[in-house]
């Protein structure tokens, strides 16, 4: 298993950890917020993108089916998992974020 220490909530209350195995185990959508370990500010999250990957260096938020094209295509050996958010509603998704903020994995 990779070391970075990372966690994904999803839309339906499900998260995915880590712990839990390596980024491409992870369910593949309803991506919601993706809480990881920061050096810098201690975690930091990624949320309301369209598209997450996985490179060796860790978690990336991309925002449209271009971009995320131009990253297979420039790292196609480096990135390890391609992961989708879905649109929910407001409400879900403060609650997810909520989740998120107050869970103390990292």
């Amino acid at each position: 298993m990779l070391t970075k220490t990372w966690k994904i909530y999803y839309g339906n209350g499900d998260t995915f950890s880590d712990k839990d195995g390596d980024p491409w185990e992870s369910p593949k959508v309803d991506v919601q917020v993706i809480a990881v370990q920061d050096p810098e500010v201690g975690r930091r999250f990624m949320f309301r993108h369209s598209y997450y990957i996985y490179k060796d260096d860790g978690w990336l938020g991309v925002d449209d089916a271009a971009s995320l094209v131009l990253h297979l295509l420039e790292d196609i050996g480096r990135i390890k998992a391609v992961r989708a958010g879905l649109i929910v509603s407001q409400e879900a998704f403060r609650a997810v974020m909520k989740t998120a903020k107050e869970d103390d994995y990292i």
